[in-house]
């Protein structure tokens, strides 16, 4: 309503304006005026000087001209209105240019033809432009949809000497960064990439840069056992100035009191308005207890580093700051968070049990938070983590409140991407979070990697993939989840010896990387490298490891093969078994079942994998609606074709086949994982033809060239097709690529890129 009513006026000012410049000529001063032509000059010197500020403001700030240009075009147009005014009064504009004006009172003005006898019209014309422009910045038509400011809050420097004082200072820093993270107005850069600067020898405009963040606030603390100084600087990265600096000389017991009064000044410096609930949850840090507190905060310093090694410390910090505080909500959280890391990621023989347990304490903790704290963001959000592992729907629930109470949570975003992944006629909005949580947190590689992996996966956009993994590489060169994920990209990308040199990298950065080192495996057998491939087995502590399955596979054991990919569903599940490994682990099932007649254990084996089920009328039902990967129900088919149930076998070849046809031709899906195992299911649906056209596509995107030895040398679904001239053509292919890439890895042997393991 204001805006309608501003937009009133405005246009009734420029009513009257227009008005009074056509109006007849007046007596006195004011006729005179109009005579000698000051007004007209007046107006025109008005309305383009203040188009040109208007353009020079929107288009400044972008163009990263500093501030002082536009401070001084602003004074050079007001100083030049009166010099502009009085050359008016002594000077006309006619047919002769310009000339002094000594005609008398009254007397006729030098005459102007063309189009400047229209100068009152143009002037009113530019006025409404101008005017025009004004409110549409004004309205909702001018918004550009983006984001509040963007602010980053830098590691404080230490200057003391006690044993607390680097706690202190960084978990100063720390507070302040997740009270002005509870604000939706900011767009405050999280602490995994402001923290990166900790050791900083870059100025604030190019940190500004660096993280996308227009101010950064920076500090120091000094202190000792009874009092500390605090220094606070807010810094526009733009020009490097100062926006506001202040000192805090206080006890040590009014720390709390400076954090919110540092978070209070950002949103006054920053004209920031803020809801009474937002300004609630934004002061205050969860408890008054100063030695709780510094324990959080020094188990807050450990359980940054992510590291197996640190978290039993971490959380022998949160249990001892809960206890001298039991109501601070925030403790629990933390702790909940360091207990189950160290139950997933802690290497033990019991490791699954002991994950179950901690995920069970940490749902606990996190509902005695809660229950502290109910709106508590951080709570809500590791909640939803914890709840994704069962339920997807309460997942994102938990994630998506979080997110309103915690607006600038870079790992709310990306855990929300991912359970929206898992609706795949959602996944368009999986992009959207991913950007959101690498704009919060950009020097995060792990967000890049992780869209380059749906890239690769869900667009089949090998080369968008590509270049954001080579991009993270680039600036982390020994980051070691991009490295792995490259290896697997290159090998799809018909790059299997650069594939390997990625893999051994990230391998040699990290020898526990399990799926590292079978990936390793699986590419030096598919290049025929069989003691490269046995020299990576080493020992797993298992008596029959998970690692021999493709060179047993390759060697046509498929007894003990099949027996080996029982024993790992058994022992790692669905869950823990990667693409590429289940495929083999079906085909395991299938060969073995073949060679020892029990076909009913592999029917209910891959009846239970794939989740395949027949209702009371016999009609089947496929699960994972869009989910191209089908390996066990294909191998399930086939299991029953050859036991002898050839209708139910045929009916569940058919729904897949259809599904396929639905998902690509109708959904758009990209082919790349349908020609994996697809061509299987055309061929023991005897469509040979088609079967051979869909390999011969395989081959060419490169995702056939992943075990390819034992689908054409092996796979019983390939026998009709092994004699066929087209066939022996892709296998012809596929040969010369093997041989080809098996001399480039000699290659990067030679130079020292990929350790010679044989």
């Amino acid at each position: 309503m204001a805006r309608r009513s501003a937009a009133c006026a405005s246009w009734r000012g420029l009513f009257k304006l227009s008005r009074s410049m056509t109006a007849p000529a007046t007596s006195g001063l004011l006729r005179r005026l109009r005579e000698w032509g000051v007004i007209r000059v007046a107006v025109s010197y008005a309305v383009i000087a203040w188009l040109a500020l208007q353009i020079a403001d929107v288009t400044f700030e972008p163009l990263g001209v500093p501030r002082w240009v536009m401070v001084s075009l602003i004074v050079t147009a007001v100083l030049g209105f009166p010099v502009a005014v009085t050359l008016a009064w002594f000077y006309e504009v006619g047919d002769r240019g310009l000339v002094r004006d000594t005609a008398g009172e009254g007397a006729v003005r030098p005459a102007v033809h063309g189009v400047r006898r229209y100068a009152d019209l143009s002037v009113i014309g530019v006025l409404l432009v101008a005017v025009a422009v004004l409110l549409v910045r004004q309205s909702d038509l001018g918004q550009s949809g983006a984001g509040g400011p963007a602010i980053a809050v830098l590691p404080f420097q230490n200057l003391s000497t006690s044993k607390d004082g680097e706690i202190l200072a960084l978990g100063i820093a720390e507070s302040v960064l997740y009270q002005l993270a509870n604000l939706a107005e900011l767009d405050v850069i999280s602490r995994t990439s402001s923290f990166a600067f900790r050791d900083r020898d870059k100025d604030a405009q190019e940190i500004g840069r660096e993280l996308g963040a227009r101010y950064l606030l920076e500090g120091s603390v000094q202190s000792d056992r009874s009092r500390m100084r605090v220094t606070t600087q807010l810094i526009d990265t733009e020009t490097g100035a100062d926006v506001w600096a202040m000192r805090f000389d206080r006890p040590l017991g009014d720390i709390f009191a400076v954090q919110d009064e540092i978070a209070l000044q950002v949103t006054q410096a920053l004209e920031l308005s803020v809801d009474p609930a937002a300004m609630k949850r934004m002061t205050g840090q969860g408890t008054s207890n100063l030695g709780a507190y510094l324990a959080f905060l020094q188990g807050r310093a450990l359980l940054a580093n992510a590291r197996v090694v640190d978290m039993t410390e971490a959380i022998e910090h949160f249990e001892r700051s809960v206890k001298l505080d039991p109501t601070f909500a925030g403790a629990y959280v933390s702790l909940a968070e360091a207990e189950v890391f160290l139950g997933e990621y802690e290497a033990t023989d019991d490791r699954q049990e002991r994950f179950k347990r901690a995920l069970l304490r940490g749902q606990e903790l996190v509902e005695k938070a809660l229950a502290l704290d109910p709106n508590n963001g951080a709570a809500y959000l590791q909640r939803a983590q914890f709840a994704a592992y069962d339920s997807l729907a309460a997942a994102e629930a938990d994630y998506r409140h979080g997110l309103e109470l915690s607006p600038n949570s870079a790992e709310g975003y990306a855990g929300l991407a991912a359970v929206v992944y898992a609706t795949p006629s959602r996944r368009d909005e999986v992009l959207e979070l991913l950007d959101r949580a690498r704009k919060l947190d950009p020097l995060e590689p792990g967000h890049d990697v992780i869209k380059a992996q749906f890239l690769w996966i869900e667009r089949a956009d090998l080369q968008g993939a590509n270049a954001l993994l080579v991009d993270v590489l680039k600036h982390k060169p020994q980051y070691t989840p991009a490295l792995e994920t490259l290896g697997g990209l290159r090998e799809m990308m018909k790059q299997a010896a650069n594939s390997i040199r990625y893999s051994e990298q990230a391998l040699a950065l990290d020898p526990s990387r399990e799926w590292t080192r079978r990936a390793l495996i699986r590419g030096y057998v598919d290049l025929g490298d069989l003691s490269a491939a046995k020299q990576l087995l080493e020992d797993d502590g298992s008596e029959r490891s998970p690692r021999q399955l493709r060179l047993l596979m390759h060697e046509g054991d498929w007894r003990q093969a099949g027996e080996l990919a029982y024993e790992s569903l058994a022992r790692d599940g669905i869950s823990g078994i990667s693409g590429t490994d289940m495929l083999m682990i079906v085909n395991a099932i299938r060969m073995h079942a073949r060679a020892t007649d029990e076909f009913e254990r592999a029917r209910a084996a891959l009846e239970e994998v794939s989740g395949v089920s027949w209702d009371s009328a016999g009609r089947v039902t496929l699960p994972q609606e869009g989910s191209p990967v089908r390996a066990a129900a294909i191998g399930l088919a086939e299991v029953l074709l050859a036991s002898g149930q050839e209708r139910r076998g045929r009916q569940l070849l058919e729904t897949i086949l259809a599904r396929m046809r639905h998902e690509v031709g109708e959904l758009g899906r990209p082919e790349l994982w349908y020609q994996l195992y697809h061509p299987t299911a055309l061929a023991l649906s005897g469509q040979n033809d088609a079967a051979l056209e869909m390999i011969e596509r395989s081959i060419a995107s490169g995702s056939r060239l992943v075990d390819w030895w034992y689908y054409f040398d092996s796979d019983p679904a390939y026998g009709p097709l092994r004699q066929d001239a087209r066939f022996q053509a892709a296998l012809n292919t596929v040969h010369a690529y093997v041989a080809a890439q098996r001399g480039e890895l000699e290659r990067m042997r030679a130079d020292g890129l990929v350790p010679d393991r044989r």
